[in-house]
Order: structure tokens, then sequence, then C-alpha cells
């Protein structure tokens, strides 16, 4: 009698673990549902107080739509979070992701290792890394008005996180307490390679927003840069 309970406790747990794993994939469809309206909300929400900030012309209101519009910010990157850890990683971890997902979760443990070792990189890496991956399923998505209406927001916030890094790089740059030259070079290949991401996926939106001739010396000494290079 023994041998045929643990037999069948054996079975059953076995029965209760396939149904288990069964139900868990069954979800995983309904939680990256549930969080990309999620996303959908805290965007909108974002993007109306963000152009209520900066269309505002009443000085008394500014301080309000300003804390208004950074809150809504901070929810809208928890909500992007939110969606790399509880659709993502299990859809990674159950073996049914996409290259694209694969790879945004891989790019999600790289910022974060950074935590650890450069705290002020990381705040700023963190946030470009989610707001680039919003930005790329809504060009996925093919979502055009969305994306007109998106980018004013993107460049600005964009061009505040690109000054953090820039600016954490020139801080470790005047540390006179490490005269480690190879790490001077890491800094330096970090500050080229930020400026390279800067030039080739921000510049752009921000040329197409305020038009050619505000930054046609720019553009002549990038197009100079990348004949250059070609040779």
């Amino acid at each position: 009698m023994e041998e045929r309970g643990l037999r069948v406790a054996k079975n059953d747990k076995a029965f209760f673990s396939k149904i288990s794993t069964t139900i868990s994939r069954l979800l995983i469809p309904t939680k990256i549902g549930i969080n990309g309206m999620l996303i959908t909300i805290k965007r909108n929400s974002l993007l109306k107080n963000y152009e209520a900030y900066t269309n505002n012309t009443e000085k008394e209101k500014e301080e309000g739509l300003q804390r208004k519009y950074e809150d809504t910010f901070i929810l809208y990157l928890e909500s992007i979070d939110k969606y790399v850890m509880d659709s993502i990683y299990k859809k990674v971890k159950n073996r049914t992701a996409t290259s694209f997902e694969e790879d945004a979760l891989s790019r999600y443990y790289t910022v974060t290792h950074l935590k650890e070792t450069q705290y002020a990189e990381y705040k700023h890496r963190k946030q470009k890394y989610l707001l680039d991956l919003d930005y790329i399923s809504l060009k996925n998505d093919d979502k055009q008005k969305v994306i007109s209406r998106y980018n004013p927001f993107y460049v600005s916030k964009m061009d505040g996180i690109y000054k953090g890094i820039l600016k954490n790089y020139s801080i470790q740059l005047a540390d006179k307490i490490s005269e480690n030259i190879i790490d001077k070079d890491s800094i330096y290949n970090s500050i080229f390679d930020t400026l390279e991401d800067y030039v080739s996926n921000i510049l752009p939106i921000k040329i197409e927003l305020d038009g050619k001739e505000k930054y046609q010396d720019i553009l002549e000494e990038y197009d100079k840069f990348t004949r250059f290079l070609i040779r």
C-alpha cells in the first residue's frame, strides 16, 4: 500500500507540474496584453502631461505641471520595466520568446549589471534602455500617429539622458586618482560610442522635427566624418 501511495503521489506531482507549466504558457499572452495596455495608458498620460508642461505659458503653473509630468514619466518607465520582468523574462524562460525579446532581456541584464559598479551611468542607461524598448516596439507595430506625437518627448528626454551619460564619463576622466591609461582609453571609447549612437539614432529624429537648416553645420561635419571613415 505504501509503494502504491508513493507511485500515486509521484504521478500526481508530475501531473500537476505539467498542468502548472501549461497554465503558465497560457497566461503569458494574457500578461503581455495586460502589460501592453498598461504601457499604452501610462504613455498617453505621460504625453498629455509633457505637452501641457512644454506648451504652458503661465509661470505660476510651471512647477505643478513639471512635477506632474515627471511623476507620470516615472510611472511610465515602471510599466515598461514590469513588462520586461513579467512578460519577456517568462517568455525567454519558457523558450517562447522571439529573437528580439531574447536580445531585449540580454541588454536589460547588461544595463542592470552597471548598478553595482557605475550607479550614475546605470540610472541614465536604464532610462535609455526602457525608452528605446518602447520606441522600437512602436516602430515595429508601425504606429505612425503615436510615433509622431511621441518623438518630441523622446528627443527631449534622450538629450538629457545622453548629456548625463557623457557628463559621467567626463567626471571619470577628470578623476586624478586613476592614472591607468587603459582605463582612460576605455572611457574615451565609451564616449565615442555614445556620440556615434546619438548621431545615428537621435539626431535624425531631431533634424526631422526642427528642420535641416538648424543643423546644417553639424550635417556638413558629419558628412566629412563618414567620408573619412569610408577611406
